[in-house]
C-alpha cells in the first residue's frame, strides 16, 4: 500500500531560518543558513549528515564545526561546502568521512558541485577538480567548459556544467 507522510518520516523542517541555499542528496537534506551554518537531516547510516550519528535524524539538525560556508553541494551520499578563505570541507560516504573534513585538492577560489561519489570545482581559470570516493583526486577528463560557465549542477549520475547561452533554452 501507499505509506503516510508520517510513515515515510516527512514532516515540516521545523527549527530553522534564514536558508540561503537548500539541497537534497539520495535519502538526506541540508541547508545553508545565512550565518554559514549548516543543518542537515534524513539518513545519517553513511556520515552524509555530519554529525556521526550513524542514524536517521529527523529534525534540521547543524552540523558542528561549520559556521564559515558560503556554498553548499550536496550529491547522493556525500555533503561538501566552500568556506571562507576558499576551503572545502566535505562529510559521507564512509564511515570514516562521517563527520567534516578539509578537502585541500578543492581548496580554491570556484563553484562547487557534487555528483554521485565525486566532488568537484570549477576554478575561474583552468581545468575542473575534482575527487571521488576516499577523496582521491582523479582526472576530470577533457572537460567542455562552456564560456561563462560559473557552476556546477549535480546531474544524477555526475556533474553538468549549465552553459550560459540564450540559444540553448538553459538560464
Amino acid at each position: 500500500g501507499v505509506m503516510s507522510e508520517k510513515e515515510q518520516g516527512i514532516a515540516p523542517a521545523k527549527g530553522i531560518s534564514a536558508v540561503v541555499d537548500l539541497a537534497a542528496g539520495d535519502d538526506h537534506v541540508c541547508a545553508l543558513r545565512k550565518t554559514g551554518e549548516v543543518m542537515c537531516w534524513g539518513d545519517d547510516t553513511l556520515g552524509q549528515l555530519g554529525g556521526g550519528e550513524g542514524a536517521r535524524v529527523p529534525r534540521p539538525t547543524k552540523v558542528t564545526g561549520i559556521d564559515d560556508a558560503e556554498q553548499l553541494a550536496v550529491g547522493y551520499l556525500q555533503t561538501c561546502v566552500k568556506r571562507r578563505g576558499n576551503r572545502v570541507a566535505c562529510w559521507g560516504p564512509d564511515e570514516d568521512q562521517s563527520k567534516p573534513a578539509d578537502v585541500p585538492e578543492l581548496a580554491g577560489p570556484g563553484a562547487l558541485g557534487s555528483g554521485i561519489y565525486e566532488i568537484c570545482v570549477l576554478p575561474p581559470k583552468g581545468p575542473v577538480r575534482c575527487v571521488g570516493r576516499g577523496r582521491e583526486p582523479f582526472p576530470a577528463g577533457e572537460i567542455q567548459v562552456p564560456k561563462g560557465a560559473e557552476r556546477l549542477v549535480h546531474g544524477g549520475a555526475g556533474i553538468c556544467i549549465p552553459s550560459q547561452s540564450s540559444d540553448d533554452g538553459v538560464p
